[in-house]
């Protein structure tokens, strides 16, 4: 495998793990602030 190919694999996973991240998050603050609501 290229350095290159390893490079982007690279920047693929961060973005996944960014966009999990950003989801959860996501769901924890609108629970809270249903919770709050309610």
């Amino acid at each position: 495998m290229s350095h290159l190919g390893k490079l982007s694999k690279a920047q693929d996973w961060a973005k996944w793990q960014l966009q999990c991240v950003h989801n959860n998050w996501t769901k924890v603050v609108s629970n809270d602030t249903f919770a709050y609501l309610e």
